[in-house]
């Protein structure tokens, strides 16, 4: 079964909490890790993650309703 958007983020919220500043560079030795493994698709949920890490790592414009 696929892993949700949500799952991803909630992946990332986490990693992001645990390795701080270093979430990425962290992220992208999981990467590896699974690359050489030969999963890919282990691979591509990292990789998923860390585009979901630099989503929240990007700033918000305020939004006014």
């Amino acid at each position: 079964m696929p892993i949700s958007d949500l799952e991803i983020f909630q992946t990332a919220k986490l990693w992001a909490d645990r390795h701080g500043d270093d979430a990425i560079l962290e992220a992208r030795k999981m990467v590896t890790h699974f690359q050489q493994l030969g999963d890919r698709d282990g691979a591509d949920v990292w990789l998923r993650t860390i585009l979901a890490l630099e989503t929240l790592r990007t700033p918000q414009p305020n939004r006014l309703s």
